[in-house]
């Protein structure tokens, strides 16, 4: 039993080592542009930058 527990470590670490992981995803940058009028007249303007990220794993 104790023979068997020690190799245990020498063939599962060649597995762990031989696993691919590969990593896709994608970005998204949506900038907006806000006006605001009050009375016909501009009464302030906003930039905003909206931002998005996936990120997706796969392994073998």
């Amino acid at each position: 039993m104790t023979k068997i527990i020690k190799m245990l470590p020498l063939v599962l670490i060649p597995l762990f080592l031989a696993a691919e992981i590969k990593f896709s995803g994608d970005i998204h940058i949506r900038p907006r542009f806000d006006q605001s009028f009050k009375n016909g007249e501009k009464d302030k303007e906003d930039f905003y930058t909206m931002y998005r990220a996936r990120l997706r794993a796969q392994s073998d």
